[in-house]
């Protein structure tokens, strides 16, 4: 295993630690402001459209569900990269 591979996987581990959890108001607000359909928020975090309404709920059924930190991380990563094509 390289070292740079390492260092990020360290990085991203670090940064999962201390990141706090998307809360479902932010996610719908985030989905909102890129334009996205739930299908195409689905296909680009690469999940169910179901999950994304899920965690728009706050629910799966009766059982409450929290938006995992990488799932948050990607909403951050996607908006960063559409925020770097703009200024190429």
């Amino acid at each position: 295993m390289s070292i740079l591979f390492c260092n990020n996987f360290f990085f991203l581990v670090l940064i999962l630690t201390f990141l706090k959890s998307m809360e479902k108001e932010q996610f719908k607000k985030w989905r909102k402001k890129n334009g996205f359909s739930q299908a195409e928020a689905a296909n680009v975090l690469g999940l169910k459209r179901r999950m994304i309404q899920y965690y728009e709920k706050g629910k799966k059924g009766e059982k409450d569900i929290k938006i995992p930190k990488y799932i948050k991380l990607a909403c951050e990563a996607i908006e960063l990269k559409k925020k770097l094509k703009k200024l190429v």
